[in-house]
C-alpha cells in the first residue's frame, strides 16, 4: 500500500524542497511544498465557493492564476526569493482558479453536448 506522502508527490509532481515546505511541530516535513499545499487548499476552497456562488467568468478564474505564475517566474529568472506564506497564498488563489476553470469547462461541455444532442434528435 502506498503512503499518502507518495500519493501527494505523484499528484502534484512536487519538488518537496525542505526550504520551501512547511514542517510539523515535531520537525517532520509536509509531503508537498508550500505552493502545492496552497493549491490543494485552494481546490477544497474552490469547490465550496463554486457550489455557493455558481460559475464565474473564466477570465476572472484565469486572473487568479497570475500571482502564482508571476511569483514562480520571478523566482526562476531573478535572485528574488519568495517566502512560504506568499507561496501558500498564491497557491490558494491558483487552486480556486483551477476549480473554476474546470467548472467552466464542464458547464460548457454540458451546454454544447445538449445543443449537439438536439441537432440529431
Amino acid at each position: 500500500m502506498r503512503k499518502p506522502e507518495n500519493l501527494f508527490q505523484m499528484l502534484f509532481i512536487c519538488h518537496r524542497r525542505p526550504d520551501r515546505s512547511f514542517h510539523c511541530s515535531s520537525g517532520k516535513q509536509f509531503p508537498i511544498c508550500a505552493r502545492c499545499t496552497g493549491i490543494l487548499a485552494g481546490y477544497l476552497l474552490g469547490i465550496i465557493l463554486a457550489i455557493i456562488t455558481g460559475p464565474i467568468f473564466v477570465t476572472y478564474a484565469l486572473l487568479l492564476l497570475i500571482p502564482t505564475v508571476l511569483d514562480g517566474f520571478i523566482q526562476l529568472l531573478t535572485n528574488y526569493e519568495s517566502n512560504n506564506f506568499k507561496r501558500l497564498t498564491t497557491g490558494i488563489l491558483a487552486g480556486v482558479g483551477i476549480v473554476y476553470i474546470f467548472a467552466f469547462i464542464a458547464s460548457s461541455a454540458m451546454t454544447h453536448g445538449i445543443w449537439l444532442a438536439k441537432q440529431f434528435t
